[in-house]
């Protein structure tokens, strides 16, 4: 756009961002979006048939790891079930510790339900992993772990269906790339098994096409593939190797990083291996509006919301890490063209269809548009010092109310980037390395991080009503198992109302099947 034309343009919408935050635009600002919302959807539902199905490779990785889960002050007088040792894990049996990942700085919270995986020396080397038969691991050495030493009932010649019903219950008695990112820009060491086993997992999960999808039941994705990338680097794998090899080719035939859909841009800009111009507005004052309005990011969804607020928070202040040789490095592999010539105004809003579901609708490409030209606006500055400091508190809030767990993998690592980008050296940021190893997995193909925290009163409250359904709930052999059980529920109930409740769009708490 021409000078001529920007001494026209910026008075306008200098004018109108000034007037953007004046209660008596809203009326109409809303009816209008009202009305919007009255008209027909024109988004076509999603249906299984136009999911990408994964295609493996029929290759395997053995895992060998010292990775274990160990009781922490068990008490050997309990006659303990195994299936309470490994559902319920109340205080006096818990796997894993009530400190963090260094076994002396005490983590936050309660600890009934924490399940947590640490190097103990010696080498288990699992059965070998092919995501071509199956993606999912069977949990074998979980499995290996909890039936060690101990008599597995078997099913004999046969019998009758309450008799395999009862073995089957007895049997039962006895028994992650963004985070990559935020460790690698705050300099958090995960420890080399963790490394070593992140690395088995995403070689495990490459397709046959270089790629990985954004889950492990998907075809291949832009999204998934430049971020699994960028992680196997930073995790100290070169450039040379055939599973960076294979997916390098598979970014670069599909257009590049800047195909990449928003939240990988966010990432990618974190880490300084894109620009901020790049990206879609996301103005933390967006906090700031009247909580009436539908659009409004406190009346979003959680999972959408709680990660909104700290992408917000970073995007106001345009944070990005340090640069680095493996930084600049990684600039020159993902990009189809070399990085000093990447057009980032073309790049913003750009996309890969292989990570379409629903395209943009023109609104929404018209709202991006404007908020492009809104970031100019020199009135802005104090309204976006009171967002931020708003998101700010907001992200502190969270932090405390959940100890540092937050609600899922994507808000902990931003939170904890957050908190990092605050004051390295506060507790806040302790707090947060101590909680990492809570949302780590292990199995036989890999390192991985959770979804959540865990899911044990979920997992726990379904497997007493199959006791229950099974015909146990009477037999004496089965009572101890059930007071366990009853013990750990009674834990780990949430008891107390979030403070400031209200304020943070939490205006009552509930039991939910993750342990905070």
């Amino acid at each position: 756009m021409s000078e001529e034309a920007l001494h026209v343009v910026l008075p306008v919408l200098q004018w109108l961002g000034g007037g953007f935050f004046d209660p008596r635009v809203f009326g109409t600002v809303a009816i209008s979006v009202f009305l919007y919302k009255l008209l027909p959807t024109t988004d076509p539902v999603l249906g299984l048939g136009q999911v990408k199905k994964p295609r493996f490779q029929a290759r395997s990785h053995v895992f060998a790891t010292d990775l274990v889960r160990v009781p922490h002050q068990r008490d050997p007088a309990m006659d303990l079930s195994m299936y309470a040792y490994a559902m319920s894990r109340v205080k006096k049996i818990v796997v894993g510790s009530n400190t963090g990942p260094d076994g002396k700085t005490p983590v936050s919270g309660n600890v009934t339900g924490r399940q947590v995986w640490r190097p103990q020396g010696d080498v288990v080397e699992l059965p070998a992993f092919s995501a071509a038969e199956n993606p999912n691991a069977g949990d074998k050495l979980l499995r290996k772990l909890l039936l060690d030493g101990k008599k597995v009932p078997t099913g004999g010649n046969g019998g009758k269906i309450d008799k395999a019903l009862r073995q089957a219950l007895e049997y039962f008695k006895l028994l992650q790339v963004r985070l990559v990112i935020t460790c690698y820009i705050t300099g958090h060491d995960l420890g080399q098994s963790i490394v070593d086993g992140i690395i088995v997992y995403l070689r495990n999960q490459q397709q046959y096409d270089g790629g990985w999808g954004l889950h492990i039941e998907e075809g291949s994705s832009m999204f998934g593939t430049v971020l699994n990338y960028v992680s196997l680097r930073l995790l100290g794998v070169p450039p040379t190797d055939d599973v960076c090899v294979d997916a390098r080719t598979f970014i670069l035939h599909h257009g590049g990083a800047t195909l990449v859909p928003s939240w990988g841009k966010v990432w990618l800009a974190l880490l300084n291996v894109y620009d901020w111009r790049g990206v879609d507005s996301l103005p933390p004052e967006m906090w700031l509006l009247p909580r009436w309005l539908p659009f409004h990011p406190g009346r979003t969804w959680v999972h959408c919301r709680m990660v909104y607020l700290p992408m917000s928070y970073l995007y106001g202040i345009r944070f990005q890490a340090a640069e680095t040789p493996l930084i600049v490095a990684i600039r020159g592999e993902i990009y189809a063209t070399p990085y000093k010539s990447v057009s980032w105004r073309k790049a913003r809003g750009a996309y890969s269809k292989l990570d379409e579901y629903h395209a943009p609708s023109p609104i929404i490409r018209t709202i991006n548009y404007l908020l492009s030209w809104y970031e100019l606006l020199p009135t802005l500055l104090p309204y976006r010092k009171r967002g931020l400091e708003f998101a700010l508190d907001f992200i502190q809030a969270d932090d405390n109310e959940t100890n540092f767990c937050n609600i899922g993998p994507v808000n902990k690592s931003l939170n904890m980037l957050v908190a990092w980008v605050v004051n390295p050296n506060s507790n806040e940021f302790k707090q947060h390395t101590q909680r990492i190893e809570d949302y780590l997995w292990v199995a036989e193909d890999g390192v991985k991080m959770q979804g959540y925290v865990g899911s044990q009163t979920w997992d726990a409250s379904f497997a007493i009503q199959a006791f229950v359904d099974g015909g146990v709930a009477t037999d004496a052999a089965f009572k101890p198992t059930f007071v366990k059980a009853q013990s750990f529920l009674t834990e780990a109930q949430n008891v107390h109302d979030v403070d400031d409740g209200p304020k943070w769009w939490r205006r009552y708490m509930i039991c939910d099947e993750i342990l905070l």
